[in-house]
C-alpha cells in the first residue's frame, strides 16, 4: 500500500491537471503487466473527494524483486558493488532502456 499525499497547492493542482501520483502509478503498472514486463500486480486505486485528501495505490506483494531507486542510491554513493553484487549494471540498463522504448 503507497498512500500520496496533496497537501500542497503545486500537488493539487498536479492532481487536477495529470491525475493523482495513485492514479498514475496505477495506470503505469498496468501497462507494465500489459506489456510483459514483471511488476507487482495493481489490486486497488482508492481517491480522496476532497481536493487535499490522499490518495492510496495498492498492488500485491512481490518477493525478491529490487526497488531500482535503492540501486541508483548506492550507486551515488559507490556502494554498488558490494550492496548488490548480483546485480549486472549492463543488464539494469538494458532493462530500463527497454521501458523507455
Amino acid at each position: 500500500v503507497k498512500q500520496f499525499r496533496h497537501d500542497g497547492r503545486r500537488a493539487q493542482l498536479d492532481r487536477r491537471l495529470k491525475g493523482s501520483k495513485a492514479e498514475r502509478s496505477f495506470r503505469a503498472a498496468v501497462a507494465l503487466a500489459a506489456a510483459g514486463i514483471p511488476t507487482p500486480e495493481p489490486l486497488l486505486l482508492v481517491e480522496s473527494t476532497r481536493p487535499n485528501g490522499p490518495s492510496f495505490f495498492v498492488c500485491r506483494l512481490a518477493s525478491g524483486g529490487l526497488e531500482a531507486r535503492y540501486y541508483f542510491r548506492a550507486l551515488l554513493a559507490g556502494r554498488e558493488a558490494e550492496e548488490y553484487p548480483a546485480v549486472a549494471p549492463e543488464a539494469l540498463v538494458d532493462a530500463i532502456a527497454h521501458l523507455l522504448r
